[in-house]
């Protein structure tokens, strides 16, 4: 207990408590992000900044730079972006769409579990965040031609942005898509053999 009175506890509950609220939500693996974290709250964003970019899920991690008209000099670096990818994320909507075009599922089928996904990203990702031009959240469900399946997220440098909140929306969205292909694999796996019986 001693060594729990040298830190800041309010900072320590605010914390727990958007934890708290993320895994009731479904974030499960998010709690597990932070087994290590101690109660020392002061490095909290620090730490998670560097952890975004060892989620399993991100495949490209770059600092944004300055860009000046005519001038081919190199600014300061004004911002980061994150590219994050799945396996699971990616057949997702490869499935809704092999599901559509085989109308297994119906067109406000394919809207309602496609919506699913981008309300969920709202929610556990982007509302999480201050809206002062800090973040920017971009979401490519890799079905326009030249597309790829990925989410961007940007952290720019003269707004604010939540690395917890980030990495905790990062990990609970990558879980719901785990879980959201799970459950289309099977309901509609189903529903194809009885159809073709």
């Amino acid at each position: 207990m001693i060594p729990l009175l040298k830190y800041e506890i309010t900072s320590l509950f605010w914390y727990i408590s958007k934890l708290k609220a993320v895994y009731k939500q479904g974030g499960r693996e998010a709690v597990k992000c932070f087994r290590n974290f101690g109660a020392d709250t002061e490095e909290y964003e620090i730490n998670c900044l560097d952890k975004l970019e060892n989620l399993p899920e991100c495949t490209e991690h770059e600092y944004l730079r300055e860009e000046f008209e005519d001038s081919n000099e190199i600014g300061d670096i004004c911002g980061e972006k994150w590219i994050f990818e799945s396996e699971d994320m990616c057949e997702y909507y490869r499935l809704l769409q092999d599901l559509s075009q085989r109308k297994l599922i119906t067109d406000d089928e394919y809207r309602f579990f496609d919506s699913e996904m981008t309300d969920y990203i709202l929610h556990a990702l982007v509302n999480k965040q201050y809206n002062d031009g800090g973040f920017h959240c971009h979401l490519d469900d890799g079905t326009m031609p030249d597309g790829y399946c990925h989410i961007e997220i940007y952290n720019y440098h003269d707004g604010s942005f939540g690395a917890f909140d980030a990495v905790c929306g990062i990990v609970a969205v990558f879980e719901r898509y785990k879980e959201r292909l799970k459950f289309l694999e099977e309901e509609f796996t189903v529903k194809d053999e009885t159809e073709v019986k």
